[in-house]
C-alpha cells in the first residue's frame, strides 16, 4: 500500500507566491507549441485555474480555442518544463 498523498491548490496565491513565473511559463509554452511570436497579454490570475488562464492567454494571441484544445497535452508538458526551468 502506498503512502497517502495530499494535493493542495492555492488558486488565489495565499499560500504560495511565484512572482509571475507561472504566467511567464504559460506564455513560453504557447509560443513554443503553437509557433507564436511574443505578444503583450495582460491577465489577472487571482482566483483562476490554469485552464482558465490558458484560455485567456490564447485569446490574446488570437489562437482559436479549437487549436488550443488540439495541442493541450503538448502545451501542458511544455508548460511544466518551462515552469520548472524558472525555479
Amino acid at each position: 500500500m502506498s503512502a497517502p498523498q495530499l494535493l493542495l491548490f492555492d488558486i488565489d496565491g495565499t499560500l504560495l507566491g511565484c512572482q509571475g513565473r507561472g504566467l511567464r511559463a504559460m506564455h513560453a509554452a504557447l509560443q513554443r507549441v503553437h509557433g507564436l511570436a511574443p505578444v503583450e497579454v495582460q491577465v489577472l490570475p487571482h482566483g483562476k485555474t490554469d485552464p482558465m488562464l490558458f484560455d485567456e492567454l490564447a485569446a490574446g494571441y488570437r489562437l482559436p480555442a479549437a487549436q488550443l484544445e488540439a495541442r493541450l497535452g503538448d502545451l501542458l508538458e511544455v508548460y511544466v518544463a518551462e515552469f520548472t526551468g524558472l525555479l
